[in-house]
């Protein structure tokens, strides 16, 4: 395993590389390790005897080579994982792949730095309360605000009212500026 940039290269196969007999399953390989979006797998083979398909679950579990999404074939091969969920790698030597030559990558979702705010949460909206009659309300409702507190007034002016989404896009841009998020 290589970091580059927060991103892993991964050789598969360890020492072994990309062999019909490796000292350890691939899939047993693959269990070991998390895969995140943008890591890399590199494949090492003999160029004149193999290659890598990257093939559906389908083509996966029959070992079928033919028109597979991706052919890799120089000896060295680096496949980037550019999307979480799984991915299905079998050798191009059909005979090959059936004593076991294949592997199976699920990639876990993107990695978020430690500094970086949570995602917003949404609110579940509160389910509709059943009405007896078929004319809908006419009231629309406001949304909330939140008054200053040295509001000399008992009502402030429209001017001194700030909605919530203000106050925390507000507070975010104040979080930025002084420096608590990259």
């Amino acid at each position: 395993m290589v970091s580059i940039c927060g991103a892993y290269e991964f050789f598969v196969g360890g020492r072994d590389g990309w062999v019909p007999d490796p000292s350890e399953a691939y899939n047993h390989w693959a269990e070991r390790n998390r895969f995140l979006v943008n890591d890399r797998l590199i494949f090492k083979y003999n160029k004149e005897e193999d290659s890598v398909l990257v093939v559906s679950h389908e083509k996966f579990n029959s070992c079928n080579t033919t028109d597979p999404y991706l052919r890799l074939d120089g000896g060295y091969s680096v496949f980037d994982l550019g999307r979480s969920g799984p991915f299905f790698f079998i050798s191009g030597n059909k005979t090959r792949c059936d004593s076991g030559e294949k592997l199976v990558i699920v990639v876990l979702a993107t990695r978020t730095s430690k500094n970086s705010p949570p995602p917003p949460r949404s609110r579940p909206s509160p389910a509709p309360t059943p009405r007896s009659d078929s004319n809908p309300p006419t009231r629309k409702a406001t949304p909330p605000t939140l008054f200053p507190s040295n509001s000399s007034s008992s009502a402030p002016s429209s001017s001194s009212v700030l909605r919530v989404p203000e106050i925390v896009s507000f507070g975010v841009v104040a979080l930025v500026m002084v420096g608590a998020f990259p």
